[in-house]
């Protein structure tokens, strides 16, 4: 993963729909079952894709849903743990996020395989999924 897209997350202020493109990008997305396009001029850099029925769809909204962010973490990353810290556990940042190992196990979130923080829970969680996706 790119180190620039990571520092891009953990610096995010909130959602971002040219970051989930960047985010569905470097993970390889594929439009499968996902939420249909709502229309934007401001986003040209958001992956789209066609169904078979001819509906277009664009990526997810990892920046802005958790619920997203977590069934990205299910699918790419199956059988982690991951935990929560919503607080303020770090300069300028409210929120960190601890993804197990491989294992799927961890006493203590300081023995998780990775950690991110980030503004947002999506956004801490995203920071996790990238730093555990490098490993």
């Amino acid at each position: 993963m790119s180190d620039a897209l990571l520092k891009r997350v953990e610096a995010a202020s909130g959602p971002d729909r040219e970051l989930d493109g960047l985010i569905a990008t470097a993970l390889g997305w594929r439009p499968d079952s996902l939420w249909p396009a709502q229309p934007s001029a401001k986003a040209p850099s958001v992956p789209r894709g066609i169904s078979a029925s001819g509906a277009i769809y664009e990526c997810p909204h990892y920046t802005a849903s958790l619920d997203a962010a977590l069934a990205l973490c299910s699918k790419l990353l199956p059988g982690r743990d991951v935990n929560l810290e919503i607080g303020n556990v770090g300069p300028d940042r409210v929120t960190s996020a601890y993804i197990s190992g491989a294992d799927g196990y961890f006493e203590e979130p300081k023995t998780a395989d990775a950690h991110g923080y980030g503004t947002t829970p999506a956004l801490a969680l995203l920071a996790a999924i990238l730093k555990a996706k490098e490993t």
